[in-house]
C-alpha cells in the first residue's frame, strides 16, 4: 500500500554504503567476486539521495573524486537507484517532488576494485530506503537488489556488484546468485607506480566469444572455480594459496601479452609472484581488470609486511616502486547509515 505523498518534506533522506570488491579471481572470470574493507583507508562509496522540492529533477553532487559524472543518467549510483528502483516503484517522488543526490567516492577507479559497482550497490540501497519510507510492507529480494544495482553499474557485469551488495564472496550460478561467508583475512593490494590501466571495456575487447566461454564449460576452469570457493568459504588459504598459483588463468595470459598490466609485467611474471607468495601460504591474483595484484594473508596483520617485501623485491627489476592499500575480506554488503 502507498502512502500519500502530500505532506513529504524535503528533509526526507535516505544514505547507503557500500564496500570495494575483488572480481575474477582468476578461474572465477565473471563468476566470483569477494567484498573488501579497507584498513587505513575508506574503500567504499557512499550515497545520499534526499527530496529536492524541484519536481522532475534529478541533480547530483559528488564531494571527492572530480572524474564521477554529474549528469545523473550517467552516474552509477542515481542511476541505479532512480532507473533500477524508485522510477519503477514510485515515480512520484520524481515527478512531484524531484531528487537530489550528495556522493562520496573513495574507491581508486580505475583500479580493479570495483568502484562503479560499489557506487550502483550503494545507490540502490539508497533508493530502495527511500521508497520503502512511503510503500507499506515493501520487499525487495537480494536477487532483486543485484538486478537493479546492475541498472547502474557501467560494464553492466554482475560479479562486482553482486560482491558489493551482499558481501563475502558472492558467486554467480547460472541466473542465479550466492553468497559465501569468508573469513574475514587480511589482504594487500599492491600496484606497480607508473602504471595506468587501461578500461575494463578495453580488457574485455582483448577476449574473443571463445576465450570467455571457457568458463562456463572448460572443464579445469570450473574445477579450480570450485577449489577457490572451498578455499574461501572452508578457510583454507594453504589450499586456496596453491590452487592460485598452479592455475594458469586464460584471461590474465591473454592481457598480460597484450601489455594491459605495464610494460613487463607478463603472464610469467605474475605467475612468479604467485608462487613466491604461494610459498608463504600467501593466496593472491589481479583484482578485476588490475592494475592492483591482491594477496591473502591470513589472520595475521604482521604479515602484511612480509608480503609488501615480496612485491617490492619482484617489481624492482622492472623498475617499478609498489603502492599498497591494506584491507580485509568483509561479509558486510550494501547497507544504510
Amino acid at each position: 500500500m502507498v502512502v500519500s505523498t502530500t505532506n513529504m518534506q524535503n528533509e526526507l533522506f535516505s544514505t547507503a554504503v557500500a564496500n570495494a570488491s575483488s572480481a575474477n579471481l582468476k578461474a572465477g572470470f565473471d563468476h566470483l567476486a569477494v567484498e573488501l574493507e579497507g584498513l587505513e583507508q575508506p574503500l567504499q562509496n557512499k550515497v545520499m539521495v534526499r527530496l529536492s522540492g524541484k519536481p522532475k529533477e534529478i541533480t547530483v553532487q559528488e564531494s571527492f573524486d572530480s572524474t564521477v559524472p554529474l549528469r545523473w543518467e550517467r552516474n552509477c549510483a542515481s542511476r541505479a537507484a532512480v532507473k533500477g528502483v524508485i522510477k519503477k516503484q514510485l515515480p512520484e517522488l520524481i515527478e512531484d517532488f524531484g531528487l537530489y543526490f550528495a556522493t562520496e567516492t573513495l574507491i581508486p577507479n580505475p583500479a580493479g576494485m570495483g568502484s562503479s559497482g560499489a557506487s550502483a550497490a550503494a545507490g540502490m540501497k539508497a533508493g530502495l530506503r527511500l521508497v520503502k519510507k512511503y510503500i507499506r510492507n515493501f520487499a525487495f529480494s537480494p536477487r532483486q537488489q543485484i538486478e537493479a544495482a546492475v541498472v547502474g553499474e557501467t560494464a553492466r557485469h554482475y560479479d562486482n556488484v553482486s560482491a558489493s551488495v551482499l558481501g563475502g564472496l558472492a558467486e554467480k550460478i547460472g541466473d542465479d546468485f550466492r553468497k559465501h561467508k569468508v573469513p574475514e583475512w587480511y589482504v594487500l593490494l599492491a600496484k606497480p607506480v607508473g602504471v595506468t590501466k587501461g578500461s575494463t571495456a578495453k580488457g574485455r575487447g582483448l577476449l574473443s566469444d571463445d576465450d570467455k566461454e571457457q568458463y562456463e564449460y572448460g572443464k579445469s576452469i570450473v574445477i579450480a572455480r570450485r577449489a577457490i570457493v572451498n578455499g574461501l568459504r572452508g578457510g583454507d588459504l594453504i589450499g586456496l594459496a596453491q590452487t592460485m598459483a598452479q592455475f594458469e588463468d586464460p584471461v590474465e595470459r591473454i592481457r598480460a601479452e597484450n601489455g594491459f598490466y605495464g610494460a613487463g609485467i607478463t603472464a610469467r611474471f605474475l605467475g612468479a609472484i604467485y608462487h613466491r607468495l604461494a610459498q608463504d601460504s600467501m593466496a593472491a591474483w589481479v583484482s578485476g581488470a588490475g592494475p592492483y595484484v591482491l594477496a591473502v594473508v591470513g589472520y595475521d596483520r604482521n604479515r602484511l609486511e612480509l608480503a609488501k617485501r615480496i612485491f617490492s623485491q619482484s617489481y624492482e627489476p622492472l623498475g617499478y616502486k609498489p603502492q599498497f592499500i591494506e584491507a580485509r575480506l568483509s561479509n558486510q554488503g550494501a547497507r544504510n547509515v
